[in-house]
């Protein structure tokens, strides 16, 4: 079995799941039509955050939070208009997570903004990443969030599914986690006995190869009813770009199916890593990675709801 923490699962009753959040889905609100995307707006993180490789924001898109692996830090910002990401700056709070993995690929929130996940990259090989999993009693408050436990991206011999883990993402109600890889450029499926829970984690062997359309695969999120599924596609295609996928049945990665594509170069992207979609789906953000070789920005393209 994959290895786990010892935190036990009732510390976790009550997790409330979303009613939709950005890449957890849910049935409410609106998915974007990529193929209306246009550029709007850009925030430069790179202060603070000089590697950042996720972004998630906050039900009323007021604060946004990204994650840096240069320092082990999630640092937030605030927006005075919400979702309008040229009114962000930063609001001096943040946490640090080096204690738990010296390497963040990305992180995600539950459905209520109580608990926080870190894809950790420390591993290497055949040894499984850990998914640190970080709580806190007040929702979105960051800075008094404490680790409570982790589970590993193994299969049933604990072995590594994937030696390059990147992003995570839940399903509607926290029973499903899924992570993107690119080792193998494919996505995987993983169940929580208990939803939420990362220390239930199991794989349930079930994973789709996406490399045709997407080989250098980065940032991911469903669409709000878990139909669609939309991943970035990286540093080393040309151009960078954004891959929509559809699922015949809702979160069933079997049923996964291409569907568009459309480039995201145009603004200055060089290296996307993070992803986020905007609950009603009129806009999107794409968190630009590393300084030195990007832009460390995080962009917003406006589109229409599907």
């Amino acid at each position: 079995m994959p290895l786990i923490s010892s935190v036990t699962g009732s510390f976790f009753a009550g997790r409330r799941a979303s009613a939709y959040g950005g890449g957890g889905g849910g049935g409410s609100g609106s998915s974007p039509d990529i193929s209306s995307a246009s550029f709007a707006n850009s925030f430069d993180t790179a202060t603070q955050a000089t590697e950042p490789t996720d972004l998630w924001f906050n039900d009323d898109g007021t604060k946004v939070f990204v994650a840096d692996n240069s320092s082990n830090t999630i640092y937030r910002y605030g927006l005075t208009t919400g979702w309008d990401i040229s009114t962000a700056s930063y609001d001096s709070v943040s946490y640090s997570f080096s204690g738990s993995t010296v390497a963040c690929n990305g992180f995600t929130f539950n459905g209520d903004g109580t608990s926080f996940y870190i894809m950790g990259n420390d591993q290497g090989g055949t040894t499984p990443d850990n998914i640190f999993q970080f709580d806190m009693s007040s929702a979105y408050d960051i800075a008094n969030a404490s680790l409570v436990g982790f589970g590993a991206t193994g299969n049933a011999s604990n072995v590594a599914v994937d030696n390059t883990p990147h992003k995570l993402m839940f399903n509607n109600n926290g029973t499903k986690i899924y992570i993107i890889g690119s080792q193998n450029d494919t996505v995987y499926q993983f169940s929580l006995s208990s939803a939420y829970d990362i220390t239930t984690i199991s794989y349930d062997n079930v994973s789709l190869q996406i490399r045709t359309q997407t080989n250098n695969p980065r940032g991911m999120k469903f669409g709000h009813d878990g139909t669609k599924l939309y991943v970035l596609d990286s540093e080393g295609t040309s151009p960078v770009a954004l891959d929509l996928y559809t699922m015949s049945s809702a979160y069933d990665i079997s049923t996964l199916s291409y569907d568009s594509t459309v480039a995201i170069n145009a603004s200055g992207i060089i290296r996307p890593e993070g992803l986020y979609l905007r609950p009603d789906g009129t806009s999107f953000y794409v968190q630009d990675g590393h300084k030195t070789f990007a832009t460390a920005e995080i962009y917003q393209y406006n589109t229409n709801a599907l």
